[in-house]
């Protein structure tokens, strides 16, 4: 069986009526994310979990993304440590920055994919990410999308 979370909207706030979890936001901005009890039993069965986000910079609110994502996977593994996990995020942030360019630079890639390791997906999906080849080599798990046949099955179907 598999357990889908969703984590959609551009604060990082997932507003579907099929909402599995609860967050709580402290005082002092932190949050604190929690599957409803009526999604345990589900969760706890499933051999594969995927979580769906859309993490893309608008306005700084990217790091939020981040953070509630990395937050929604603690909680899932916290139900179930045993399900494959696996993110489907159709944009690689920072993929565009896989390598440093000048002395000085970050490396982008890098750190986004530190982060991404340390949540312990088994599979990141992703769609056409900038340099596929480069993301593998920092990203576990990665799988890369060519969009080239979900094109044309779309112009096909058109």
């Amino acid at each position: 069986m598999t357990f889908s979370i969703n984590l959609y909207t551009a604060d990082g706030l997932d507003v579907s009526p099929l909402q599995k979890y609860t967050t709580i936001q402290y005082t002092a901005g932190e949050m604190q994310v929690r599957i409803k009890p009526e999604y345990i039993e589900d969760l706890s069965s499933a051999h594969e979990v995927i979580i769906r986000a859309r993490l893309a910079e608008t306005g700084g609110i990217i790091a939020r993304s981040i953070i509630n994502l990395a937050l929604r996977a603690d909680a899932v593994r916290g139900v179930n440590s045993k399900a494959r996990l696996i993110l489907h995020t159709p944009y690689l942030p920072y993929a565009r920055a896989d390598r440093r360019f000048v002395p000085g630079d970050c490396h982008g890639l890098a750190v986004f994919a530190d982060l991404l390791n340390a949540m312990h997906f088994n599979e990141v999906h992703t769609l056409d990410a900038h340099h596929h080849k480069r993301a593998d080599l920092y990203i576990r798990g990665l799988r890369d999308i060519q969009p080239n046949s979900l094109i044309q099955s779309a112009i096909e179907k058109f």
